[in-house]
Parts: structure tokens; sequence; C-alpha cells
């Protein structure tokens, strides 16, 4: 039970520590998904109302249902909003790195305080 605490406490601190770093960097504003801009506006300019629509429903979305830890925390609620889904594309694009790299510092912490005691098993 130990590694799986430890593994999902490092998993929430990862989560925690990309959506600050979302909620600082604000990569949407900083013009880092021009590119998705771009596509957007290939499809027309139909496609592009329906994505604004659909954008500001989100928003009043993200007021009405932040609203109460945007008050506690005097933080923006769409902001807020904006940062978790950043942070959700960076996650998933991050994956295939960020999965082994949770389970090696979960392997080398439990090894360092000794709770590994089975590892010598496979050593031969």
């Amino acid at each position: 039970p130990l590694c799986l605490v430890l593994y999902e406490s490092i998993s929430m601190l990862l989560l925690f520590g990309i959506g600050a770093g979302m909620y600082v960097l604000e990569p949407t504003k900083r013009g880092l998904f021009r590119p998705l801009r771009a596509l957007v506006a290939l499809g027309g300019s139909g496609f592009a109302d329906t994505v604004s629509a659909r954008f500001a429903s989100a928003e009043a979305k993200a007021e009405l249902k932040l609203a109460w830890l945007s008050r506690r925390l005097n933080l923006s609620p769409v902001r807020l909003a904006t940062a978790y889904a950043e942070g959700v594309i960076v996650r998933i694009a991050a994956r295939p790195v960020l999965v082994p790299f949770k389970l090696f510092v979960t392997y080398k912490f439990l090894k360092r305080i000794g709770s590994i005691k089975w590892f010598n098993i496979f050593r031969k």
C-alpha cells in the first residue's frame, strides 16, 4: 500500500504543479496554440463561429461551476478552467514520460527507505 500512496502522491503533485504552471504561463494567450487557431480558420467562418460560440458557452459554465472556488482563492474562474484544460492537454501529451518517471521515483524512494526487500530476489 505504501507504493500506491507514494505513486498517487506524486501524481497529485504533478497535477497541481502543471495546473499552477498553466495558470501562471497562460499558454493559450501567449500564442502557443496559434497553429490550432489556423486550423479552425481553415474550416470556414461557420466552423469558426461554432467554435467561438462553444468557447463562450464553456466560459459561462466555468463561471457558474467554479465561482465558489474562485471566491475562496481570489482567482478568475475562467482562467482556472482554462488552466485546467491546458493542464489536461499537457499531461496527456506527456503521459509516455510521466508514467515511467512516477514509477522510477516511487521505486527509488521505496528502495532508499528499505521498503523493497524482495528486490534482491531478481538479482542473481
